[in-house]
């Protein structure tokens, strides 16, 4: 979706990747999670130094990725640098599909939602920061998403759908190539960080480690998060796919969700 005006304040820049998938099948992740980095368009340039620095402490010489930095030390320090990054955002939609209707949720509704979710957010953001926001989102691997997503989001701006986005702060939307752009390679961090919080592992064990290295970059009112910053779908109400929210929560020093 574009804007054919020049923005009319400065630009919010937003990246979106992905971790999981929204289909639901006995291989596949239990959480999707969709998550975006946001910095102002003054601060492209350090951007690109973030980026170089986490390849140089990576050892990846071509396109940064989080699956590339196979030992955990090195996701450490990805998370970490992305945290010390005070000059960028983060916000983050975890969608549990466990706890979503088979009958009224796919892939594509539940892809849909998040996006929806992850933009509302994104449009608050960019209104408190009086910018107008400029968002690419990393194609989906082996979807069609962008031939559905479109018309879902016009019927969200012709107010035909129950929507929170603030339109007025949204100038571009649009679905890129993940190689189109270094700084989607920001939003693979952030996305793969979160989603090692939420997915159990072999053990029953989950990793929060890279999530509360990046905790002062999320997007948060007050203590408040889990609104904002970590929007968790549906609501976490002490659901047991859930029961140890609030205890993250008490390691990131923000009030538990709910």
């Amino acid at each position: 979706m574009s804007n054919l005006k020049p923005p009319e304040r400065p630009r919010l820049l937003a990246f979106v990747d992905e971790s999981g998938h929204s289909a639901r099948s006995p291989t596949a992740s239990s959480h999707f999670v969709l998550a975006a980095v946001a910095f102002a368009e003054t601060d492209a340039p350090k951007a690109t130094e973030l980026i170089a620095d986490l390849k140089r402490d990576t050892g990846q010489s071509e396109k940064l990725h989080w699956q590339k930095a196979s030992h955990h030390f090195k996701r450490l320090r990805m998370a970490q640098l992305l945290g010390l990054a005070d000059w960028l955002t983060i916000s983050g939609v975890v969608t549990c599909k466990s706890r979503l209707n088979s009958s009224t949720w796919n892939a594509q509704t539940a892809y849909n939602y998040a996006t929806k979710l992850l933009l509302e957010r994104l449009s608050w953001l960019a209104e408190s920061r009086a910018e107008q926001l400029d968002c690419k989102l990393s194609h989906v691997r082996g979807g069609h998403h962008e031939e559905h997503l479109g018309p879902y989001l016009r019927e969200l701006k012709l107010g035909k759908q129950n929507c929170g986005i603030d339109w007025s702060a949204v100038h571009h939307i649009e679905i890129v190539d993940p190689s189109s752009d270094e700084s989607l390679d920001l939003a693979d961090i952030a996305a793969s960080g979160i989603a090692s919080a939420f997915e159990v592992d072999e053990f029953g064990s989950y990793e929060t480690r890279y999530l509360r290295r990046m905790r002062e970059r999320f997007y948060r009112k007050g203590q408040n998060l889990f609104s904002y910053g970590l929007k968790v779908f549906p609501d976490p109400d002490g659901a047991e796919t859930h029961p140890w929210l609030p205890e993250l929560a008490r390691t990131m020093g923000v009030d538990a969700p709910g």
